[in-house]
């Protein structure tokens, strides 16, 4: 015979003290949180593993950013060293520029003093043209080392 009075001794013999239910929690987790756990074990694996690829990727597009960068950079400055080359040479042609129109004038003054002597050595006696001749030809060499 089933009499309620009865169930009801046996179902309160069944029910366990309070302490001891939460110590069952404690060593026993949940279906539910197993499964919760485990999904989230594996999202995150996901996750490190989108996180490492995309870090690849961008450091991959970095290196070749920089790489054409330091590309542009390289020829700029090749062409900046031959442009300085050209404007070093010409510097120096113009720093001799004023040599050059020294030796010019002197050469111009040589060659006025070569046709006064010429002039002279025709009208003096034969002594002194033959020093004439002699002073014109060492006017001659100087106006070669000049004339360079």
């Amino acid at each position: 015979m089933n009499h309620p009075a009865k169930k009801r001794e046996e179902e309160s013999k069944k029910v366990k003290p309070f302490y001891i239910l939460k110590e069952e929690k404690k060593t026993k987790p949940s279906e539910f949180g197993q499964k919760l756990l485990e999904e989230v074990k594996k999202d995150m694996g996901k996750v490190a593993l989108f996180v490492s690829s995309m870090a690849v990727v961008l450091m991959v597009l970095f290196y070749f950013t920089l790489k054409h960068t330091v590309v542009k950079t390289e020829t700029k400055v090749n062409s900046m060293v031959q442009k300085m080359r050209i404007i070093d040479k010409k510097v120096a042609e113009l720093e001799s520029l004023p040599q050059k129109t020294r030796n010019l004038i002197y050469y111009n003054m040589l060659e006025e003093i070569s046709d006064k002597t010429k002039f002279l050595s025709s009208r003096l006696d034969q002594n002194r043209k033959e020093k004439l001749l002699e002073a014109l030809k060492l006017i001659k060499e100087a106006q070669k080392g000049l004339n360079k």
